[in-house]
């Protein structure tokens, strides 16, 4: 079977630890969401540098210590016990082939094509129907650099207004808020009509703890942690945890004190740290911030991914202004059990998001069981933490996606992302 309802997505990353979390939970979700690209990318916070245009690394990993790649390698030593629970995850070959690097310079850089930028523009530029999700976990420069490729080479043509048009109504950004200028200086002015959403929660961040509330700030805690995730099979040892000894990049980095065991903050400080977040008990969670991106894409009832504003786990985002395609998780204040709203000194800080959090860490926990259960029938999945799938509060049927799909291409892509567009001239026909 084929599933037909969920949009095909490319994630672009930079090397924070949280990243490698998300990374992490997204390959347990890729029998579901059909990957079309993981990409290296920058931000203001991570950038590789460039030593011969003057500008120095800055808390950049060594190559053979990428997230991405460690985090497909240990999805590979799990791979054939994921099978034996649903036939559609991946090939780990088929994940190493969707990886590139983008642009990677420094901050805002959009400074040349890159093997990432071009494959987001060939997605872009095909002819398979359905929305892309464009996922920003670092910076947007790399989707912003697809963008002006495809106008630089387009934009004088007969068929531009078409193709523009159709690339806007294809094209979804979702970005955990803006960690570069290029959408300002770039996207919002020359692509207006891209719907954009501002992914950022708290829920899912460095600041769960003001979000997630009562009982379950135990998912948050180090004995779940350790039962659930950071001892089960390969996947869970590369999950990052408070006071696990490991560091983004080599080096002493002021802010990045995520692995020590030293929890006061006064001594933190006097060891040169800049303490922005409180030390937590070591082995509890740090932050899954960009989740949210993919988040509104798993298959558990609620589509978010098909509106901004219906909401699900990926928390839930309103328009910022009125005749806009800008939509912000800032402000979208969902009622509580006890009638307040998550904002002001209400009970949490965003309950939009938090709302879900048991069902979020419940099925994490399940499917990180599977890497480790050879048989089918000594794994449960509790079905219970999933949204209802049946019934009003189901907003469609499960329909499925295969991966390797075979789809007529004349310059194919692994997945669904096949280019079906002429070398010559792009498709521009409008995305159904």
């Amino acid at each position: 079977m084929i599933r037909v309802n969920s949009p095909r997505t490319i994630v672009t990353t930079d090397p924070e630890l949280d990243d490698l979390n998300s990374m992490l939970r997204l390959l347990l979700y890729s029998n579901e969401i059909p990957i079309c690209g993981l990409i290296y990318t920058s931000s203001r916070y991570h950038y590789a540098g460039l030593l011969e245009r003057g500008i120095a690394p800055h808390r950049w990993p060594a190559e053979r210590a990428m997230h991405i790649d460690v985090a497909v390698n240990a999805y590979e030593k799990v791979y054939r016990n994921l099978v034996r629970h649903d036939p559609r995850y991946p090939e780990p070959g088929l994940l190493r082939s969707l990886i590139r690097w983008g642009n990677v310079t420094g901050e805002d850089d959009m400074s040349a094509d890159t093997p990432g930028s071009e494959l987001i523009a060939d997605v872009l530029l095909d002819a398979v129907p359905g929305r892309v999700f464009l996922q920003a976990w670092g910076g947007l420069n790399t989707i912003a650099r697809a963008l002006a490729t495809i106008e630089s080479r387009w934009s004088g043509s007969a068929w531009w207004p078409a193709l523009h048009a159709r690339i806007s109504a294809k094209a979804v950004i979702t970005s955990f808020g803006q960690q570069d200028n290029t959408y300002r200086t770039y996207i919002a002015a020359a692509w207006p009509q891209i719907e954009f959403r501002d992914v950022a929660t708290q829920a899912w961040g460095y600041e769960a703890r003001g979000a997630v509330i009562g009982k379950d700030a135990v998912y948050l805690s180090a004995e779940w942690m350790h039962d659930n995730v950071s001892t089960v099979g390969p996947l869970g040892a590369e999950y990052r945890v408070w006071g696990d000894g490991k560091q983004m990049a080599a080096g002493f980095d002021d802010s990045d004190y995520f692995g020590a065991q030293e929890k006061d903050p006064k001594a933190l400080r006097a060891r040169g740290y800049t303490v922005w977040t409180l030390p937590q008990q070591t082995g509890s969670w740090i932050s899954e911030g960009d989740s949210s991106n993919f988040a509104l894409l798993i298959d558990n009832g609620l589509r978010s991914w098909q509106d901004a504003r219906w909401g699900g786990w990926g928390g839930r985002q309103e328009r910022v202004a009125a005749g806009t395609r800008y939509f912000s998780s800032a402000g979208a204040a969902d009622h509580m059990w006890n009638g307040s709203v998550n904002h002001g000194n209400a009970v949490s800080a965003d309950w939009a998001t938090a709302r879900w959090f048991p069902a979020i860490q419940n099925d994490f926990a399940a499917r990180l069981r599977w890497s480790v259960t050879p048989a089918y029938a000594d794994a449960t999945i509790r079905r219970s933490s999933r949204a209802l799938r049946t019934g009003r509060f189901n907003r469609g049927r499960r329909c499925y996606y295969k991966h390797g799909l075979p789809i007529p291409a004349a310059k194919p892509l692994p997945c669904a992302c096949h280019i079906t567009h002429s070398p010559g001239r792009p498709s521009t026909s409008l995305p159904k």
